[in-house]
């Protein structure tokens, strides 16, 4: 069974419970930079999670759909992979202020994070 944050249930690291890169810190259910923070919800918090373990390189909407609804009850799934839009949408603006950006890559390649 997988390991889970007590406030927002995401899925918990083996090492050290938090993924960083390039001075980009997600730790459930934060993500910081330069002594600066965002609070996100479970559900932004995986998105931004997902994106982070990749480093900069281009993940699908469709991957991130299913990394992020692969171990949720079949009624708890949305119809589509717009729901990882909204995601992206409503966490652009919190991460805008931390120097962080979710980039969309390419008509229909995905979305990666950079610095900005």
């Amino acid at each position: 069974m997988k390991e889970r944050c007590a406030q927002c249930r995401a899925e918990l690291l083996p090492e050290d419970r938090a993924v960083e890169w390039r001075g980009v810190v997600a730790q459930c259910p934060r993500a910081s930079r330069n002594g600066r923070e965002a609070r996100l919800t479970k559900m932004e918090f995986e998105v931004f999670e997902t994106l982070l373990r990749k480093r900069g390189a281009a993940i699908s909407r469709d991957a991130l759909f299913n990394v992020v609804y692969s171990d949720r009850p079949y009624a708890d799934i949305p119809d589509s992979t717009d729901a990882i839009k909204v995601y992206i949408c409503k966490m652009r603006p919190k991460l805008a202020r931390l120097g962080i950006c979710i980039e969309s890559v390419g008509p229909s390649v995905g979305y990666r994070v950079t610095l900005c």
